[in-house]
């Protein structure tokens, strides 16, 4: 987990910055003492608190998927590329001073949605070093670039991209291809695509320029392990303001657990146990309950989005399809 999605509104005071809008130390049994106090080793309040943030993001994250879970089901992969076949007989394509690839397209999915892509799939009958490319077609621009050590035979290599690509304004549209100079592959089938995912195999010249009207129809030798993913850390993002105030009682369980556990011996983690415990048990209930006051809302706004889908057997209620002829 990368982003804090909460730093800019919910703070330790006198550990975070100013400004915030909700600080934990207006929790009971929290203070930015007892984080410098359950410090273990050479950490100090500033590193317990980061370690806080995440812990309590990730264990809130959780628990909105299931409260969400009551509305509709939070769709993680909304579409998959199908892996290929090779053509039998197999043919060979021959070498040739461009990029060949896949160029795979997205309409516009909703502000939740990004592409991900995971491995390069081909076959080659040589050895050599080349270099991929991910170029973005609707600005012309290099997303990725990275060295590949090809082997003779089937080659899986992970697409190292450090990032998910947000399917924004008018979609996804990049090439993912491979500089065949120096090598000899055995065609692919093109796998089929399935909706929202549209792919075809082309070329681009080495030297670009790097857009859709520059691309050529290619014979397919490559696959690409790409997936239309939904995440929860964007709803999340998105209705933040519902959810900080949760977000800050899980700060503050997480603040408090760590002093049961903690093996410091001093004022702050060795009194009031059992008023701990008692806050801890209130902060879990607010939490919950304020996390599902946002999970309605989101069910609400993002009902109709590809992130969200109701199944009879999870959420009860009627779904069209449920009767047959009126009965």
């Amino acid at each position: 987990m990368s982003e804090l999605l909460f730093s800019k509104f919910v703070g330790l005071q006198g550990v975070s910055a100013d400004g915030m809008k909700v600080h934990v130390n207006e929790l009971p049994g929290i203070s930015a003492e007892l984080a410098d106090a359950v410090a273990e080793g050479d950490d100090d309040a500033a590193e317990v608190w980061e370690g806080t943030q995440k812990l309590a993001q990730e264990k809130l994250l959780t628990s909105l998927e299931t409260e969400l879970a009551k509305y509709a089901n939070f769709r993680h992969v909304a579409a998959t590329l199908d892996q290929p076949r090779p053509i039998l007989p197999a043919l060979i394509q021959n070498s040739a001073a461009c990029y060949l690839g896949l160029s795979i397209f997205v309409p516009y999915a909703g502000r939740h949605a990004a592409m991900k892509l995971e491995n390069i799939v081909f076959i080659s009958t040589t050895s050599a070093t080349t270099i991929l490319k991910v170029f973005d077609l609707m600005l012309g621009t290099e997303l990725h670039s990275q060295e590949l050590t090809v082997i003779s035979g089937l080659n899986k290599i992970p697409i190292e991209i450090d990032k998910v690509i947000p399917v924004e304004f008018q979609g996804v549209d990049v090439f993912v291809g491979v500089d065949i100079t120096n090598l000899t592959l055995r065609e692919l089938e093109l796998a089929p695509c399935p909706e929202l995912i549209y792919v075809s195999a082309c070329d681009l010249a080495l030297d670009g320029p790097y857009d859709r009207s520059d691309l050529q129809e290619a014979v397919c030798c490559f696959h690409v392990d790409a997936s239309l993913i939904c995440d929860i850390a964007s709803v999340a993002r998105q209705f933040s303001q519902r959810l900080w105030w949760a977000y800050a009682y899980r700060c503050g369980i997480v603040l408090l657990e760590k002093k049961l556990a903690s093996s410091n011996v001093n004022l702050f983690t060795n009194t009031n146990r059992m008023n701990t415990e008692d806050n801890i048990a209130h902060y879990k209930e607010e939490a919950r309950n304020r996390t599902s006051q946002a999970a309605k809302l989101i069910f609400q706004q993002l009902q109709d989005s590809i992130c969200l889908y109701q199944a009879p057997e999870d959420q009860p209620g009627v779904y069209m399809g449920s009767f047959v002829n009126g009965q």
